[in-house]
């Protein structure tokens, strides 16, 4: 029970180095550990980062969590920690160009053996599955196509033929709505940049998992995480945690927003993805056995086709240029041509920027769905009156020839 009697918010500790009561403590301590609550040195951890660790391991339902300065340094931690030279991972193809690229420079370095899968072909994750796989890597809801993913159909089939693999989900895109590591996961990782933050001011990612893997990945001598020593700094752990009564609310909201913007989408003829949408449920209804099974919510990402990637471009033109006036607000734009998620701002991204990024890598290239031409990731703010934004929405599209 935390006890307010000296603040009803958690206090910033801006400390690097932590005092003990003897120098045979610090000495068992570089020894065994840190045990919980107990802080050496501020690359180890310290009291904001833990109060946010907990936060986030009672979310995923896990033992432990850590925090680093990215989610791209949460998983280079864990793929460090866990692959050698010649190892075997298997690899969902519709994965963050952020992880493609990571992986791509790993398996370069590292002489990785790499299978590029299609999640939701359980034939082809059986088939390339490895007595010596060490890692299964998927996205809850993949990014930008929000493919749905069986995660517990992924856990069986690890149990099946790689048992010594750590299945690894990305459970960015839906935070609070699916808990992977009750479905069979090992390792739920987040960016929480994108809906954790909520408002695209800070960085930050997340592993959460069994305190086994973690304490291991925290070990002052010997742990990864404490070796890479990417940290989340104390002002900025103390900021995410303090969000985090907001989460439920702002995904709930961005989660009807993008529910509803998909239902407008597909009365103008076009093909919306978005998980929990009826259309898509018909066709995959391996969504039911998710984590998504019986929600309304499916996050705050919605992706839409359109006919060319000109009629894509002129989307994200048009939307950027379209203002509302919103009784609370004020003028505010629709949408931001940017990248990122969940924040309160709405972000249009469309396929020209993933083919420009994916021909930017150094390293030779591992073979991933690409991204279909005129393809349009929404990223749904929850921020504004949703009347108005779904007006918006829809005048733009009459603006472009549709017809809802």
């Amino acid at each position: 029970m935390t006890d307010y009697r000296l603040g009803v918010n958690t206090p910033l500790y801006p400390s690097v180095t932590f005092g003990f009561d003897d120098a045979e403590r610090i000495a068992e301590v570089f020894a065994g550990g840190l045990p919980e609550g107990e802080y050496l040195y501020g690359r180890f951890g310290h009291p904001n980062y833990g109060d946010l660790c907990t936060r986030l391991a009672h979310m995923e339902g896990g033992e432990k969590a850590l925090v680093f300065a990215s989610g791209i340094s949460a998983t280079f931690t864990l793929f460090f920690a866990r692959l050698s030279v010649g190892d075997h991972i298997v690899v969902s193809s519709r994965i963050y160009g952020g992880t493609r690229g990571q992986l791509a420079m790993l398996a370069h370095k590292l002489r990785l053996k790499v299978s590029i899968v299609d999640v939701t072909d359980h034939a082809d994750v059986l088939r390339a599955c490895r007595k010596n796989t060490k890692i299964i890597y998927a996205e809850s809801v993949s990014n930008p196509e929000t493919v749905v993913t069986d995660v517990a159909m992924l856990a069986l089939i690890r149990r099946k033929k790689s048992k010594g693999a750590l299945l690894v989900i990305d459970n960015t895109f839906t935070p609070f709505i699916m808990r992977p590591l009750a479905l069979g996961a090992d390792v739920v990782m987040h960016s929480l940049t994108k809906s954790v933050s909520g408002r695209s001011d800070v960085m930050g990612g997340a592993l959460v998992g069994s305190s086994a893997l973690m304490d291991a990945l925290q070990h002052p001598l010997h742990g990864e995480a404490s070796l890479v020593g990417a940290l989340l700094h104390p002002p900025v752990a103390q900021e995410m945690a303090e969000r985090f009564c907001q989460i439920e609310d702002r995904v709930r909201e961005g989660s009807e927003r993008a529910r509803l913007l998909g239902n407008l989408f597909q009365r103008a003829g076009l093909r919306a993805h978005y998980p929990v949408l009826a259309s898509i449920r018909s066709i995959r209804p391996n969504a039911a056995l998710s984590g998504l099974d019986g929600k309304e919510m499916g996050g705050a990402v919605l992706s839409v086709a359109f006919p060319t990637e000109a009629d894509g471009v002129r989307f994200v033109n048009a939307m950027k240029g379209t203002v509302i006036d919103d009784p609370l607000l004020g003028p505010m734009s629709l949408a931001i041509a940017a990248v990122s998620l969940g924040s309160s701002h709405t972000y249009v991204w469309c396929t020209t920027e993933a083919r420009a990024q994916s021909k930017a890598t150094k390293w030779p290239s591992l073979p991933f769905s690409p991204v279909p031409f005129g393809f349009v990731r929404i990223a749904v703010g929850y921020a504004g009156d949703r009347t108005l934004v779904l007006d918006g929405f829809q005048k733009v599209l009459h603006g472009l020839g549709y017809t809802v």
